[in-house]
């Protein structure tokens, strides 16, 4: 039974650590391309949606 807890516990963390992960990368993406967007400053919409 203590292993199946442990596993438990082990699969949590690992949930847990995939959801800080994916929040971090995904508000590092939104603050990169926010700043690529005051880097262009006031270009056209056409302009801004091209990579």
């Amino acid at each position: 039974m203590d292993a199946v807890m442990m596993l438990v516990v082990w699969a949590v963390g690992l949930l847990v650590l995939y959801f800080v992960v994916r929040a971090a990368v995904k508000g590092g993406i939104l603050d990169a391309d926010q700043a690529r967007a005051r880097e262009r400053g006031a270009g056209t919409s056409a302009e801004a949606s091209t990579p």
